[in-house]
């Protein structure tokens, strides 16, 4: 589950967390970003993205979907 996200990374809780270094993916309808484990701690872990995002559009995206459970996302 994503805690908190940026343009440059994201915090995630997790109940298995990485090794620190390993390449790793999030991917979903309102997110598909590759990034790198850069910290852990207990039952979280920081990804450092390859490349910035707008979690602006992502929270967007994401409460779209939340309000309309069968919309599908389209280019506006």
């Amino acid at each position: 589950m994503i805690e908190d996200i940026s343009r440059h990374g994201a915090k995630l809780v997790t109940e298995y967390p990485e090794r620190l270094g390993r390449r790793v993916a999030i991917r979903g309808v309102a997110l598909d970003v590759a990034g790198t484990i850069m910290w852990r701690s207990g039952d979280r872990c920081g990804i450092r993205f390859d490349a910035p995002i707008d979690p602006v559009e992502v929270a967007r995206r994401n409460a779209l979907l939340q309000s309309e459970p069968h919309a599908m996302p389209r280019a506006l």
